[in-house]
């Protein structure tokens, strides 16, 4: 019976550590040596306006509020996508996170080429 218990106690601490962070909003940090409209999907089918172009070594943020303010809920599964200036349109993120109204704000870090974006999610 310990066995079983201490089995299923290790898959319970992989599926947390497996979760999707939550943010109560995203910054956007291009380290990329392109410029690049970026913007916020989820699971629920929405899009959040494009933020940009965001210059190479350059910054934008979406909060809650403006997140909110264009349909997004509590809870909803998001990621990030970019669409680079003279270069690939649509590359997503492909590590999500789950949006909340209140916590940390989440980082996403823009790297790679103009036909080969990169993305690095760094959240604490």
């Amino acid at each position: 019976m310990r066995v079983q218990q201490l089995v299923a106690f290790c898959l319970s601490v992989a599926t947390l550590s497996l979760a999707d962070p939550s943010s109560n909003g995203i910054m956007v940090s291009n380290f990329a040596a392109y410029d690049g409209y970026v913007y916020v999907k989820c699971e629920g089918g929405h899009r959040s306006h494009r933020n940009g172009p965001v210059r190479a070594a350059g910054w934008t943020r979406f909060d809650w509020g403006d997140l909110s303010g264009e349909g997004f809920q509590e809870g909803e599964n998001c990621w990030m996508v970019v669409d680079v200036v003279s270069g690939k349109d649509g590359h997503e993120s492909g590590q999500n996170f789950n949006l909340a109204k209140s916590g940390i704000t989440g980082t996403y870090a823009l790297r790679g080429g103009p036909l080969n974006p990169e993305w690095d999610r760094m959240f604490s």
